[in-house]
């Protein structure tokens, strides 16, 4: 039987190898067919010019309108995430042809995410060139809410890779 030295060129004992393997495979498994979660979603290119005329008041109207979608789709993606996540564990385990049930990360959801992200960027654009306070703060408090979310997915991401790291020692 090939190790994973010859394969990969890592030094694992012949014992180790298969559970490596298979460790590597539901990670890749993992990663390529589960719905994003929204703070992994990109935001969709959009001008700003359609927003050049609106007020402040109206900029600011618009950011909490836009604010409060991505909140609510936000939370319907990561809850899909979610459930991906652990079809995807159950399959690798149990039942593989649930894993073709899975969405992936071209749903409708994360499409119309992307956009409204997308213009929530350009509305903050907007209300910076024409010093909107308001609107600046909010796109302010909302990029410091993804930052946080950002940092805690990674320690959370890091945490379970060391947990995986003790067992497999």
């Amino acid at each position: 039987m090939n190790t994973l030295k010859q394969t990969l060129g890592i030094q694992v004992p012949a014992s180790k190898s298969l559970h490596v393997l298979i460790t590597l495979l539901v990670v890749a498994l993992v990663s390529i067919s589960c719905a994003p979660h929204s703070y992994e979603i990109r935001s969709a290119e959009v001008s700003p010019e359609q927003y050049k005329e609106l007020s402040c008041a109206e900029l600011n109207a618009e950011m909490n309108s836009h604010l409060r979608s991505l909140q609510e789709l936000g939370r319907e993606i990561d809850e899909e995430a979610e459930t991906d996540e652990t079809q995807t564990a159950v399959g690798v385990i149990l039942f593989w042809p649930v894993l073709f049930w899975l969405e992936g990360s071209d749903t409708p959801e994360a499409q119309e995410y992307a956009q409204i992200r997308g213009e929530v960027l350009a509305l903050e654009h907007t209300a910076i060139l024409k010093e909107c306070d308001e609107a600046i703060a909010l796109a302010k408090e909302w990029r410091e809410k993804e930052e946080a979310m950002l940092a805690e997915m990674k320690k959370k991401k890091e945490e379970q890779q060391m947990q995986h790291t003790y067992v497999e020692e």
